[in-house]
């Protein structure tokens, strides 16, 4: 007989992929055979959701229920991910985590499923600072976020993210946790930034828009960077004078970045002295289209004959 390098045989292979042609015609042979990973036929039949097999195994010997691969994986986190009906047989390693501190309804979540039943487990961050309620905003899994936003709204993980800031990173619908603005992450990022760079709508976010960057850059200005256009619309009457910790102003940002016609829109709101010699710099540097630079310099001699009068 020929085995993987650990030791899986062709029944474990038959049982993950849901072959219950092969798994029965395989069974005799090889249901008490265990991977040197400690990875069980149960185990197996259990991620493929086979119900025939899981109570022919439960029947013969309750062993393989209590088995933890090596990699920290029980029965319960088997059953987590295929949604199984049999969670209730395994219940007694409930809050266990594997090596990477991951626990069932973490495995069930970020699956797409949610089982009341382990809500045991909520609050229980992995090794990355990951909550349940993390994984479910990278998905938009809505009946998971409903059952944990109000238990697991204040956690963030290790780089300092709320789940509502990780739903605009993944590009996810984030209604369901707008109880999480106004927080910034460890980089100073915060929601209504994250929705801009990837032009998500932004109008439930506007909350946050007194909010600043690491480098106190303000939404307009990302809005610029990322030529934002509805974003710009939105934000240019209320933030086309302010500065980030460099003195850059908006317009520079969609500047630098080639964005034309953004700078345009917002330097006819910034303009002054000042603001119009450094676009001249920065368009001798990027040599950008003459229209841009005859704009820039007419604007400048307008404010200086404007000074003269």
């Amino acid at each position: 007989m020929i085995y993987t390098p650990n030791k899986l045989n062709p029944l474990h292979f038959a049982l993950s992929f849901g072959n219950i042609e092969a798994s029965q015609l395989l069974f005799d042979q090889f249901w008490e055979q265990i991977s040197d990973n400690n990875f069980t036929p149960l185990h197996a039949a259990l991620l493929g959701d086979l119900h025939q097999i899981v109570d022919i195994i439960h029947e013969k010997s309750g062993k393989q229920q209590e088995i933890i691969t090596k990699f920290g994986n029980s029965a319960l986190m088997f059953a987590a991910q295929s949604n199984s009906s049999y969670l209730n047989n395994y219940l007694s390693t409930i809050t266990l985590q594997n090596l990477q501190g991951t626990t069932a309804l973490h495995i069930s979540v970020k699956n797409g499923h949610f089982q009341q039943k382990l809500l045991q487990e909520a609050r229980i961050q992995d090794n990355n600072g990951f909550s349940a309620l993390h994984y479910a905003a990278q998905i938009n899994n809505q009946m998971a976020i409903c059952n944990l936003v109000d238990k697991e709204g204040d956690l963030v993980n290790e780089k300092g993210d709320t789940a509502l800031v990780i739903a605009c990173k993944y590009q996810q619908p984030y209604n369901l946790l707008l109880n999480q603005t106004m927080i910034k992450n460890n980089l100073g990022q915060f929601a209504l930034l994250i929705a801009i760079q990837n032009k998500l709508p932004i109008t439930a976010l506007l909350e946050e828009k007194s909010l600043r960057g690491r480098l106190q850059e303000t939404p307009l200005m990302v809005a610029a960077q990322c030529a934002n256009e509805q974003a710009v619309n939105m934000l240019i009457s209320e933030q086309k004078q302010l500065r980030d910790i460099n003195g850059c102003a908006a317009s520079m940002y969609a500047l630098q970045n080639g964005h034309y016609n953004i700078f345009k829109q917002i330097f006819k709101e910034e303009a002054d002295l000042s603001l119009c010699f450094r676009c001249n710099s920065i368009c001798q540097e990027l040599k950008c289209e003459q229209t841009i630079l005859d704009l820039i310099n007419r604007t400048q001699r307008k404010l200086q004959q404007q000074l003269l009068e």
